[in-house]
């Protein structure tokens, strides 16, 4: 019934009857973190569909076309939330999007002839063009009373035309930064981070590792990570190596720091970037702007 890939983590596959279906959080032996593309496209017999609180990816398109689903259930452990996501989908009727979600990709939640309720729990994730489009006329946007502006903003760039009101509640804030210092191979001597070992799928890299300042990231670093996708790097990083993110694929909000004077050859070749700020982290959505073409 389930197509999974333990060593990746990934679910690439349903074949299980339809009707309510509750996605497990582990399964042979490996936590469920993504759902892959077309994971659930075009499952016309499942009417409500529940994903794990391990989940931290919904990859492009995993959830779309399904004629019949009525509900879906997002976990709080989201992080990112491809494009395409939740996309023709003529029957769902209301959404939440948790706290921790910092980015959306583009045109998910779009076409959706039912959904008239989003509520939106915490800060303004970025939010891609054409997302929340071609919603009923009576569709309403509920956000956070202290993110007003900020999602005014985003969904208005966003082209979306749904009215947004104040739920009544400020932003929760959650914390799902995938930073530990244990995770890094740190020269603390020429303060370059030489390897990342671990598998975040949101990482803000600080300042300092073992108070040492960070101010190079080396070649081939961060190269083939498949789980990164929302990147800040820190005030006073220097210098980016030949290399350093190369075939990060899934890498689709990036933030880089006005210290930053050096970029090596093909240091984010292979990577779907969408958005850079020469700011970090407490960053408004009208900071942030398109990449240039040599990141892409």
């Amino acid at each position: 019934m389930w197509d999974f890939d333990a060593d990746y983590c990934e679910l690439n596959g349903y074949s299980g009857a339809g009707g309510d279906v509750t996605v497990p959080g582990a399964l042979n032996d490996g936590t469920v973190d993504v759902i892959q593309s077309n994971a659930f496209s075009n499952m016309d017999a499942i009417t409500s569909l529940t994903l794990p609180d391990t989940l931290l990816q919904l990859r492009d398109s995993a959830i779309c076309w399904d004629e019949n689903l009525t509900a879906v259930t997002l976990p709080d452990s989201l992080i990112a939330i491809g494009e395409r996501n939740l996309y023709a989908c003529p029957k769902l009727g209301e959404v939440t999007i948790p706290a921790g979600v910092r980015f959306i990709g583009e045109a998910a939640f779009s076409y959706d002839d039912s959904l008239r309720k989003i509520v939106f729990e915490g800060v303004c994730p970025v939010i891609e063009s054409g997302c929340f489009t071609d919603l009923p006329e009576d569709a309403v946007i509920y956000v956070p009373d202290d993110q007003l502006d900020a999602y005014q903003s985003a969904l208005t760039d966003a082209g979306c035309a749904a009215a947004i009101q104040t739920s009544g509640k400020n932003a929760v804030i959650v914390d799902n930064n995938g930073f530990d210092e244990a995770d890094f191979d740190f020269d603390a001597a020429t303060g370059t981070i030489t390897k990342y070992n671990a598998y975040a799928t949101y990482l803000a890299i600080p300042e300092t590792i073992g108070g040492a300042p960070v101010k190079a990231i080396g070649d081939g670093a961060f190269e083939f990570h498949y789980y990164l996708s929302v990147l800040e790097l820190p005030e006073g990083l220097e210098a980016i190596g030949a290399g350093t993110f190369e075939s990060s694929y899934y890498i689709s909000e990036l933030y880089l720091p006005s210290t930053l004077q050096n970029v090596g050859s093909r240091a984010f070749a292979d990577c779907a970037l969408t958005y850079m700020a020469f700011d970090l982290f407490l960053r408004t959505q009208s900071q942030r702007s398109p990449v240039p073409q040599i990141f892409r």
